[in-house]
């Protein structure tokens, strides 16, 4: 009877283990992404630590967003920020250019709230009465911008849209803005080319590029990506961008190859439109979102840990732009699998505590674990029951 009970025992720890193993194989766990994550975000901080500028934005938000401890280049990037606030309270760039564009300040409070920082007493500057004082001044009618950067005005907006006196029409007004980017079929305008006279300069001229989606120095899976993720607050309610979302994240698939690597702009395979799709795909809660994670880690660097290469031929031995779209889809990936809002809803940012005890979920491996001990247990309990009748 015992050798029956150990026997059956056996049996279902080489069923549990074995399926999770295979679960493991097809699935990427939480803890799986969140390590790749913070391990990329670890990189990039080694690599600005010390040299952060306020236009260096996006890299600061994304490790503040990652998990790690990024107290210290969070303090360096608040003391960069106010170190560049004029004698008039403005905020400039670096280089001395005044930057009163709401774009610039809604990307620079959104990077202060990901790291925990107050935007109302900055060098004794209120930065979101300087963003209002901003929008006032601003026509997105004829939005000539980086649309890139609207993404992180919106989320900004929609956090603060009770602070800001007249958020909601500017919040409508950054959502025409970005749809202005947006064309069917062709893109008649300027554009900048390569000289025809062969100086090797790119020089402004009138183009028509065929294609559908966001025009932004061409069409691209990475600018379709990147706007996308600024409107899903309006996929559920608004039918014709949900349509436009549907067709772009379809048209992203079909580009993608065999690995689902992603060539944004027809020049290769790369990280950087890998790990943007991987991010929209992620906010879009879609379940293909898997399949181009793995696709994003053939392009690991093989030399430095948490580094990734632009592409899986680069002779480079690492690359920091590629590193910092990776980590922004291996980011939106992990909150995918936890549950969390999008990486740019800024009162997902309130909740780390909460973020740290989902950290602490089982894990398959943990549960493979736990039943070998169990079984060991029973086991060695049976041969001494048995020893014990034998004497």
């Amino acid at each position: 009877m015992k050798k029956k009970l150990l026997a059956f025992f056996v049996a279902m720890f080489l069923l549990v283990g074995t399926s999770t193993v295979n679960v493991m194989a097809a699935e990427p766990t939480q803890g799986e992404v969140d390590a790749k994550a913070q391990t990329a975000a670890e990189y990039l901080t080694s690599t600005y630590a010390g040299t952060v500028t306020p236009d260096q934005y996006l890299y600061v938000f994304l490790i503040a967003a990652s998990g790690i401890d990024s107290s210290t280049i969070s303090q360096e990037f608040l003391d960069s920020v106010k170190n560049n606030i004029d004698t008039n309270g403005k905020l400039m760039t670096v280089g001395d250019n005044p930057t009163e564009t709401p774009e610039f300040y809604g990307s620079i409070i959104m990077t202060l709230k990901a790291c925990g920082i107050d935007p109302t007493n900055v060098a004794g500057r209120n930065l979101l009465t300087d963003l209002t004082e901003s929008l006032a001044s601003s026509d997105f009618t004829q939005y000539t911008g980086n649309p890139y950067e609207l993404v992180y005005l919106m989320s900004t907006l929609q956090y603060y849209k009770t602070d800001i006196e007249g958020a909601e029409g500017y919040i409508e007004s950054v959502k025409e803005a970005i749809m202005s980017f947006y064309y069917e079929d062709e893109y008649s305008g300027q554009d900048y080319v390569e000289d025809p006279v062969g100086s090797g300069n790119w020089v402004m001229q009138d183009v028509t590029v065929q294609g559908t989606g966001f025009y932004h120095y061409g069409f691209s899976d990475d600018t379709n990506a990147k706007m996308i993720s600024a409107l899903k607050m309006y996929y559920e309610s608004d039918s014709e961008i949900k349509a436009i979302v549907d067709t772009l994240i379809a048209n992203m698939k079909k580009s993608a190859n065999e690995q689902y690597q992603v060539d944004g702009y027809g020049f290769g395979y790369n990280s950087d439109s890998t790990g943007l799709v991987l991010s929209a795909l992620s906010i879009y809660g879609d379940q293909e979102a898997a399949n181009y994670y793995n696709g994003l880690l053939k392009f690991e660097s093989p030399d430095v840990q948490g580094a990734y290469l632009y592409d899986e031929v680069s002779t480079e031995p690492d690359a920091v732009y590629a590193t910092r779209d990776a980590l922004e889809g291996l980011i939106s990936f992990e909150r995918m699998l936890t549950g969390n809002e999008s990486i740019y809803d800024l009162s997902s940012y309130d909740v780390v505590a909460d973020d740290e005890v989902q950290k602490t979920g089982i894990d398959p491996v943990v549960i493979v674990a736990i039943v070998v001990v169990v079984i060991v247990i029973l086991a060695t309990l049976l041969v001494k029951t048995k020893k014990k009748k034998n004497k």
